[in-house]
């Protein structure tokens, strides 16, 4: 499951982000209604791809306003474009929207957008991500729980290999949770959480 459910609760709501890479001097600037599906879309291990403690969120109320801003910073470091890193998915487009060596002025930039135009900023990134889906504990629970059944089924009743499909999503999902710091221990089945721990033990 990498949708979340405030996705549906404020349609109008869109968001500018700021995404710096972790292990290289490149940040991603942009505009999304879901800024954790537009991550993925970019990385498969995107928290780990991209730096979310330094990362940040001007949350806006309609797509324009968003489309504006984005507009508006890439203008200010359009000397600074950079190629998309070779790690991401080219498909997930973008790819005028990555510039090398902005980090301390972009964040500065947003910063003093949010306080011109009175749009909450949200820095850093992993702890709003983390608040945004303790609001959706149980819905991690029942899903987790749901995946991790059929391919409890699968595992032990037909050729394991059926399974890694669901096994990959499921540990996919909960290392994301698990990287933005949400107790997992505290949400998920036991079952669930000893799988993660130990696999299946035949």
């Amino acid at each position: 499951m990498h949708e979340p459910v405030w996705k549906s609760v404020a349609r109008g709501r869109c968001f500018v982000y700021l995404l710096p890479c972790r292990d290289e001097d490149t940040q991603k600037i942009g505009f999304a209604r879901d800024p954790w599906l537009r991550m993925h879309a970019f990385h498969p291990r995107f928290y780990a791809f991209f730096d979310l403690d330094r990362g940040a969120l001007i949350e806006t109320d309609r797509v324009s306003e968003a489309r504006s801003i984005e507009t508006r910073l890439k203008a200010m470091f359009a000397m600074s474009k950079c190629v998309a890193p070779l790690m991401t998915r080219q498909r997930a487009g973008g790819k005028n929207e990555w510039f090398r060596g902005i980090d301390g002025a972009a964040m500065a930039a947003l910063q003093g957008i949010s306080e011109s135009l009175g749009y909450p900023l949200h820095a850093p990134l992993a702890p709003w991500l983390r608040e945004r889906w303790m609001q959706q504990a149980a819905v991690i629970r029942d899903w987790s729980r749901q995946q991790f059944e059929w391919l409890e089924a699968l595992h032990f009743n037909a050729d394991p290999s059926l399974g890694e499909p669901c096994a990959q999503r499921l540990h996919s999902a909960l290392s994301a949770w698990d990287a933005i710091g949400l107790p997992l221990h505290e949400i998920l089945d036991e079952r669930v959480s000893v799988w993660l721990r130990n696999g299946f033990e035949d």
